[in-house]
């Protein structure tokens, strides 16, 4: 039997900081991030996210599940420069 190949691909664009965000802040997570990269595990799936869409409004919350079985608490307020200020404090997966 063969071995399958994965196959994947990339591509840059040019874009403003707060240009680039107000594109990607609202795309969902599991689709951005469908693979782990070093120690970080994919995300999974989004879990009780307040407001109808991530990082429009101060005070957002979501609960982020790792591929680990881990979650990340987050938490949104921008800051003085219009960029995102996430905060977090990363919960193990318990075994």
């Amino acid at each position: 039997m063969s071995r399958p190949h994965v196959v994947t691909h990339s591509r840059t664009f040019s874009a403003a900081v707060g240009e680039a965000y107000r594109i990607v802040a609202p795309m969902p997570l599991p689709d951005l991030f469908v693979r782990g990269f070093v120690a970080i595990p994919a995300i999974c799936e989004v879990r009780d996210q307040t407001g109808p869409e991530w990082g429009t409004e101060r005070g957002h919350s979501r609960d982020l599940v790792m591929a680990d079985g881990g979650t990340v608490p987050r938490s949104w307020s921008p800051s003085t420069h219009r960029t995102a200020s996430p905060t977090s404090s990363p919960r193990s997966p318990e075994r």
